[in-house]
């Protein structure tokens, strides 16, 4: 009976791991020290830990894209080429407002026939300096195969938005946490995360900081609940068995 129990706590923190997922290549960026290591990067992209302000949702260091063009962020046209997307998609998702200057990341990832199914989950967290202007519509994305997939993350107008404690970019939507998008066939996969100005009426930055990539099972409430459920048994069971030997 012991053995049968370690066996299955042993699946069952199997279990957990899965559904947490595995790391993509880089995917935490604990590997670069001032800009992405493994990925292709245009307009200003920079590696932060929490000496800027912001604390990495895991380990020390995240990837940081922002909208400053005095630091090297890019045009919109220039962020569509690069994320294959095409023209007029950034200001499609603008309200029609046409976007200003950005940053983006890129990586081609190879999906196996064993990761079909899983979901490709990260923390973001939009930060802006912006707080004043109500027409400021600043905004975060990811692209999956370019124009396959776009998802807008938030605008600076978000809901989410709250006064933060980073330094430089005084309000935040705070970390959140996607997994929106499913591969549901195995091929090659160019994942993209950026950041557009979007109406330059206020002089604002705006950054989205992005971490903790990966491939994840993400599974339902109730399967976190069937897991719960289980650990609870199992450890009923144990502890029953060491009382009664004790006794």
């Amino acid at each position: 009976m012991k053995t049968k129990i370690f066996a299955l706590l042993g699946l069952l923190s199997f279990s957990s791991g899965a559904c947490y997922g595995q790391l993509i290549a880089h995917g935490s960026f604990e590997e670069s020290a001032s800009v992405p290591t493994g990925w292709t990067l245009t307009g200003n992209v920079n590696i932060w830990t929490s000496a800027n302000g912001i604390n990495p949702t895991d380990g020390t260091r995240e990837v940081e894209m922002s909208t400053s063009d005095t630091a090297g962020a890019v045009p919109a046209a220039s962020l569509e080429s690069f994320l294959n997307l095409s023209s007029g998609t950034l200001m499609a998702h603008s309200g029609g407002v046409e976007p200003g200057t950005g940053s983006a990341i890129k990586q081609t990832i190879s999906i196996g026939v064993g990761d079909v199914g899983k979901f490709l989950t990260f923390n973001w967290n939009l930060i802006t300096a912006n707080h004043t202007s109500s027409t400021e519509r600043d905004y975060a994305f990811v692209t999956i195969n370019g124009n396959a997939s776009f998802f807008k993350l938030a605008d600076i107008q978000s809901p989410l938005m709250h006064d933060g404690d980073n330094t430089v970019f005084d309000r935040e939507t705070g970390y959140q946490t996607f997994n929106s998008f499913q591969f549901t066939s195995a091929g090659n996969y160019t994942l993209g995360f950026g950041v557009v100005d979007v109406d330059t009426t206020a002089f604002a930055n705006s950054a989205l900081v992005v971490d903790n990539v990966r491939l994840s099972l993400v599974p339902e409430p109730g399967q976190w609940s069937a897991i719960g459920g289980l650990s609870l048994v199992l450890f009923t069971v144990a502890r029953r068995r060491f009382i009664s030997k004790r006794g």
